[in-house]
C-alpha cells in the first residue's frame, strides 16, 4: 500500500487547504533538518520511521507572485526533503485536492522531474525548459563557490589516523578562513544547506546542530565538503561524454573538477 503524506506551505491568504493536506505556515521551525533541530518542537521528520515502505510527499505552495518563493528551488530549499523520500513539488494556485496536488505535482529527479542539484544525476532539458536550466546554472555555480572556497580554506586536507586494529580517513584540522569569509560557516545557505537536508548529514554529537558542528568541529567540515565534492564527481561522470571520465574521483584534483563542472554547465546560459 502506497504511503504519502501531503503537505502545504507558508502563507494561504484567503484559499482554503482541502482536506487531507496538512498545512505549514513556517516550514523552518515545524520540517526536521539537521542544520537547525529545534529541541523545544516536536519537528516533522517526514520518512524516517522504521517502516520499510519508501513514501511519497507531496508539497504545495502558492505561486509566484502570490506566494512567498521566487523559484521552484527556493521551494525545494524550503521543504526540506530528504533521499529517505520520493518528493513532489507543485506551485501555483491552490490545489482543489489531493486528487489535483497529486495530478500537478513534479517529482524531484528522474527525467521528466525537477533537476536535483545536490544529486550529481545527468541533466535531461527540452528546449523550452530554459528558465529552469538558467536555474539549475545559477545555483550549481553557487555550490561549486562553496567547494572552491572550501578547497581554498582547507576542508579537503586528511591524515590516517591509526587505531588498534584499523585505520581511518579523518579530517586534518587547521581549516583557516580569512576574516572577510565567515559566510562560508553558515550552512543554510540554499545549495549547501539543501545538501545537508538531503543527505541527513547529522553531527556526530547528540544535540549538536549542523551549524554549531560546521563552526567547531574540523571533522564535520570535512564530511561536508566529502559530500559536496562526491556531488560535483557525479555530475561531471554522468554528463560528460568522454569515456575518460571513468577517471573522474574523489581522488580528482579539486582545480581540475572545477573546470569540468563549469564547462558543462557552461552551455546552460
Amino acid at each position: 500500500m502506497e504511503q504519502s503524506r501531503y503537505f502545504f506551505l507558508g502563507e494561504k491568504g484567503n484559499a482554503v487547504v482541502p482536506d487531507g493536506i496538512e498545512h505549514i505556515e513556517r516550514p523552518s521551525t515545524m520540517l526536521y533538518s539537521p542544520r537547525i533541530p529545534d529541541p523545544y518542537n516536536d519537528q516533522i521528520r517526514v520518512g524516517e520511521s522504521d517502516n520499510s515502505a519508501r513514501m511519497k510527499v507531496y508539497y504545495a505552495t502558492l505561486g509566484v507572485p502570490d506566494g512567498e518563493y521566487k523559484d521552484i528551488y527556493e521551494f525545494i530549499f524550503a521543504c526540506r526533503a530528504s533521499k529517505l523520500t520520493d518528493n513532489y513539488y507543485y506551485m501555483g494556485p491552490m490545489p482543489r485536492s489531493i486528487a489535483d496536488l497529486k495530478l500537478h505535482a513534479v517529482p524531484l529527479g528522474g527525467r521528466n522531474g525537477i533537476y536535483n542539484l545536490v544529486s550529481g544525476d545527468k541533466m535531461s532539458f527540452s528546449p523550452e525548459e530554459t528558465a529552469e536550466q538558467v536555474l539549475v546554472h545559477r545555483y550549481m555555480m553557487m555550490g561549486l563557490h562553496y567547494f572552491v572556497m572550501y578547497g581554498k580554506c582547507g576542508l579537503g586536507r586528511t591524515r590516517v589516523l591509526q587505531e588498534q586494529t584499523q585505520s581511518r580517513i579523518i579530517s586534518a584540522g587547521g581549516h583557516t578562513f580569512d576574516r572577510a569569509e565567515g559566510w562560508l560557516l553558515n550552512v543554510s545557505g540554499l545549495f549547501v544547506g539543501m545538501l545537508i537536508d538531503y543527505y541527513r548529514i547529522e553531527s556526530g554529537i547528540v544535540g549538536m546542530n549542523a551549524q554549531l558542528s560546521f563552526v567547531k568541529e574540523a571533522e564535520y567540515r570535512y564530511l561536508v565538503y566529502k559530500y559536496l565534492k562526491a556531488v560535483f564527481v557525479g555530475f561531471v561522470k554522468h554528463n560528460s561524454d568522454d569515456d575518460s571520465l571513468a577517471e573522474v574521483t574523489e581522488q580528482t584534483a579539486d582545480g581540475e573538477l572545477v573546470s569540468r563542472v563549469v564547462a558543462l554547465l557552461k552551455p546552460l546560459v
